[in-house]
């Protein structure tokens, strides 16, 4: 009797600080989903190295409003889930020590409050106040943001991943090439899977999804250039 072919709605690839929290989410929404990572935990590559920096001081609308949601979830992460993620609000600044640069950032404020980003302008005495181990030679001013602030990326990562299990998130590490070779095969005539137009079957590799989350930068060339021609429907994750 054959194996059937297990469904999933969505499979991503990579299980870093896109990958993890996009499984957790996806599966609190109801979603099967399935995880795949080259490396033997979650968060190994660029999370491991992060300083754990959350803040929304950005000039982007997408960024700003991507990273006030980012801050609500981090800084009430104890109270609505029960871990101890190293939540510190500190606050964010950028300083002008120079004409063109407090004309730059007095330039954006509007636009940052406008998206709803809590931030001024602070004269040279404020910004001391508030940062006293600035360089206040020659210093002008700067932007103050009192909400950012910051989290454990190893606390955070972890804390995430296990309710992403909680919700029935499936990941399958150090696994990455079986599902890499799957798709660049797909098509040949001793393979017998195909690409549709709402997914992929490979009954080769016991795959059936309908949506990929793939991380630009991943290494496979060969998988993110099915995704860029349009042959499996899928989300290029950029942060």
């Amino acid at each position: 009797m054959n194996n059937p072919i297990p469904h999933y709605d969505v499979i991503i690839i990579g299980s870093g600080s896109v990958g993890t929290p996009a499984a957790f989410y996806c599966s609190l929404a109801g979603m099967k989903v399935l995880v795949l990572d080259k490396d033997a935990s979650v968060g190994q590559e660029s999370n491991k190295k992060a300083i754990g920096g959350v803040r929304a001081t950005h000039s982007d609308p997408a960024k700003i409003r991507l990273s006030l949601r980012s801050i609500e979830i981090f800084s009430n992460w104890k109270e609505a889930y029960g871990e101890d993620i190293e939540w510190f609000q500190g606050g964010y600044c950028f300083v002008a020590y120079r004409d063109p640069e407090e004309r730059s950032l007095k330039a954006l404020l509007e636009k940052q409050k406008a998206l709803g980003l809590n931030i001024d302008w602070l004269e040279k005495e404020d910004l001391l106040d508030r940062v006293p181990d600035l360089n206040p030679d020659d210093l002008l001013g700067g932007t103050f943001s009192p909400e950012d602030g910051s989290a454990s990326p190893l606390l955070a990562m972890h804390a995430i991943y296990d309710h992403a299990l909680d919700q029935g998130a499936e990941y399958h590490l150090h696994e990455i090439s079986v599902l890499v070779e799957g798709i660049a095969t797909l098509g040949r005539a001793d393979v017998g899977g195909e690409i549709m137009g709402n997914g992929l079957a490979d009954p080769r590799n016991g795959l059936d999804l309908r949506i990929m989350l793939l991380h630009p930068f991943h290494e496979d060339s060969e998988l993110v250039g099915i995704l860029m021609q349009g042959r499996l429907p899928g989300i290029m994750a950029v942060h």
